[in-house]
């Protein structure tokens, strides 16, 4: 199990391979547009950033492997996911209020999702953009401490592998990604 996302990613099946298996291998990935693209990789170094994505299909043997990632880290994917579930709780007891003619409030708001304890700072986040922006509050912009921790550590060991600081953080807190065939369209156009 993967110390960043915590299920079987690609970090578990081929941290322990070699470059030689690796670089023979086929290693592909599925954008948001639904294309799948064939990632150029040579190594571990060229694969450890897509060590937290989920392998969705695979075939291998001794000597190489056809590789179909997740189009997104699983860090990320579990992120939204709970984010989205937090949201929707929130703002459905908004949608009582507004029901009901009561005052929405965000302390009564994360008692809907926060049974015992502190409620976290993206739980509060949440529920003062629910309350500024009503059904339009989105998750957009706010990570949850417990994947942010995984980002950083991860961020660590991208750098610890020769990736400059900065490029490791852009790249596990994210930016669009652009693939070859992408890059010669927009050199065409």
């Amino acid at each position: 199990m993967s110390k960043w996302s915590g299920k079987c990613d690609c970090a578990d099946s081929f941290d322990d391979r070699s470059d030689e298996y690796i670089a023979k291998s086929k290693f592909y990935i599925r954008t948001k547009d639904g294309r799948t693209h064939r990632l150029d990789i040579n190594s571990w170094k060229d694969l450890a950033p897509y060590g937290t994505h989920l392998i969705v299909s695979m075939g291998s043997d001794k000597e190489s492997a056809c590789v179909y990632l997740s189009s997104t880290s699983f860090i990320d994917e579990e992120e939204q996911q709970n984010l989205t579930f937090i949201l929707n709780r929130i703002k459905s007891y908004y949608r009582k209020c507004k029901r009901e003619k009561t005052e929405y409030t965000v302390d009564d708001a994360l008692k809907t999702v926060r049974f015992f304890g502190s409620p976290s700072e993206s739980e509060i986040f949440l529920a003062l953009k629910v309350k500024q922006s009503g059904e339009k509050a989105t998750i957009e912009g706010i990570h949850d401490n417990l994947h942010d921790y995984y980002r950083k550590e991860f961020c660590k060991y991208l750098v610890s592998l020769g990736y400059t600081e900065q490029w490791a953080r852009e790249w596990v807190y994210g930016w669009e990604r652009v693939y070859e065939e992408e890059k010669h369209k927009e050199e065409m156009e």
